[in-house]
């Protein structure tokens, strides 16, 4: 009998600008756990204003099982790197829409290299009207995949 497989979409704030270090450490770790419960997914970390302030903001989808999910969540709402995390959606998905586990970053790069997150992170634009649609959500990950950096092996 085929599992059920549920995905979760989530955003918060770090509680600091992140380092490529730090960003990897966070890789490392998820490279090594979700393969081990059976978790795919991708987590996005962009840097840039937010609400007229410079921030470091987190953007993740995770598929796997119901227990699988909630258990990490737990994890990760207990994460000292972020905090506001808020669950956009969480629910029964008919197919993985990710293979594997990635990370993709925006780092700003200098004083000038330095982005509006408001329409990027704006739940309103990513699920208007509580109606979830893939599509609503898609353009933050295509943006990740035409200017943002990858790490788990691309």
């Amino acid at each position: 009998m085929k599992e059920e497989t549920y995905q979760l979409i989530y955003t918060s704030q770090a509680t600091s600008l992140l380092s490529v270090d730090q960003l990897r450490k966070i890789d490392q770790k998820a490279t090594f756990y979700n393969p081990i419960h059976d978790i795919t997914g991708i987590l996005l970390y962009a840097e840039g204003l937010f609400s007229s302030k410079l921030q470091g903001r987190f953007l993740g989808v995770l598929e796997g099982s119901f227990e699988a999910l909630e258990k990490l969540a737990r994890i990760i709402q207990k994460d000292g790197r972020h905090f506001n995390l808020v669950v956009l959606y969480m629910g029964l998905r008919e197919h993985r829409d990710y293979i594997r586990w990635r990370l993709g970053y925006r780092k700003k790069e200098n004083k000038n290299d330095i982005i509006s997150l408001d329409e990027f992170f704006d739940i309103d634009l990513l699920f208007a009207e509580n109606d979830l649609e893939k599509e609503q959500y898609l353009s933050q990950f295509i943006y990740f995949e035409n200017y943002g950096n990858s790490m788990s092996g691309a």
